[in-house]
């Protein structure tokens, strides 16, 4: 299944951009993070439909969703 995820600029010092994803079918977001290589710890907030997702959750083919860090500042 395709899944187009949106980061935020945080996560760019793990080489991680913007865009489309290709996970296995039946994927929860634990193993999105996992595919992405983004340290857990770094995660704050992974949103789907403004809705945030817990780790256990399935995601659906066509989903978009965000990820955010616990922190943000400027």
């Amino acid at each position: 299944m395709r899944i187009t995820v949106q980061i935020n600029d945080y996560f760019n010092r793990y080489g991680v951009r913007s865009g489309e994803i290709e996970l296995p079918a039946g994927a929860t977001v634990a193993d999105l993070l996992k595919s992405l290589g983004i340290p857990l710890s770094e995660i704050g907030f992974v949103v789907r439909n403004s809705t945030v997702l817990k780790e256990t959750e399935q995601l659906r083919d066509g989903d978009v969703v965000l990820i955010l860090p616990f922190v943000l500042g400027g």
